[in-house]
């Protein structure tokens, strides 16, 4: 049986139509002082707070968009004010650049009747709608029942069974992908959905193993996503997809020369993604979003 409504108003909607409010009101410019025409100048209507000053900043009115890393997620944010109007961060895309049927929440899972699961889309940019022929799982209280992987029929010859976000067919089911052919000896350490700790990735998935998080750390070593770092010399990076915001990939990133009194955030402020770096201790980790 299916949980509740998830877009009842105290469930999935609830949670997001308090998260697109309150980037709304941002990207309205409501912050508690209201652009005001300027009479102390020519009569041009400049953003309150820097009328007056050539180049002044030109914010009245609505933005009409909004930011977000990219065409899909959960993570919107509103448009800064700068001196060409009202503009998304470098790092960012307007909601009107992508796609009419982007998601900017994570869709639920829309169920068939014979078990397969598939996505909802948001017309217009709007509310998650399955399609035809199936309901909505929700992904809170009860997922849709999902037909097994190759969990329960393992893979055969060269491949080995790969599972979605590193979650060692726990919730999604696995699918086969062909196992390396050939592996280095270097790190960073791995671990295994079989609980081992690998030399490497590649080594378990030759092995016919895919990558979890469920391993005893080896000693002196932090886990970093699915891998294992050692915090004197590497800090964790972790790079979000937009496109899948829950597979996340780990990376052991060698600490700068200059960071003498070993990693930090202050001294990573030079590295990529710096500005979302997090002194988790003893190893800060930095996460990128593309």
């Amino acid at each position: 049986m299916l949980g509740p409504d998830p877009f009842h108003a105290d469930g999935y909607a609830g949670r997001v139509g308090i998260a697109l409010l309150a980037a709304m009101l941002i990207a309205t410019g409501c912050s508690g002082s209201e652009a005001s025409p300027d009479s102390g100048t020519d009569g041009g209507a400049e953003a309150a707070g820097d009328a007056g000053v050539d180049g002044a900043w030109q914010c009245s009115g609505q933005a009409g968009f909004m930011c977000a890393p990219g065409c899909g997620g959960d993570l919107i944010h509103g448009p800064v004010c700068g001196d060409a109007g009202w503009a998304c961060p470098s790092n960012m895309v307007r909601t009107t650049d992508c796609p009419d049927d982007t998601c900017f929440t994570y869709p639920p899972d829309c169920c068939a009747a014979d078990g397969a699961v598939t996505k909802a889309t948001c017309p217009d940019q709007g509310s998650p709608v399955c399609p035809p022929d199936t309901v909505q799982g929700n992904a809170y209280l009860e997922p849709c029942t999902k037909p097994p992987g190759c969990e329960a029929s393992p893979c055969t010859g060269g491949s080995y069974c790969a599972f979605r976000d590193d979650d060692c067919g726990k919730t999604w089911p696995g699918v086969c992908k062909e196992k390396p052919a050939s592996c280095s000896s270097s790190g960073p350490p791995a671990c295994g959905c079989d609980d081992v700790v690998y030399a490497n990735d590649c080594l378990a998935q030759q092995a016919g193993v895919d990558l979890g998080t469920g391993c005893t750390p080896p000693s002196g070593l932090l886990l970093c996503g699915t891998h294992y770092c050692d915090p004197t010399t590497h800090y964790c990076q972790l790079t979000v997809p937009s496109w899948a915001p829950m597979s996340v990939s780990s990376e052991c990133v060698p600490i700068p020369a200059d960071c003498t009194k070993g990693a930090n955030c202050a001294c990573l402020s030079n590295q990529p993604c710096a500005g979302s770096c997090a002194n988790s201790q003893p190893m800060p980790t930095v996460t990128c979003f593309e």
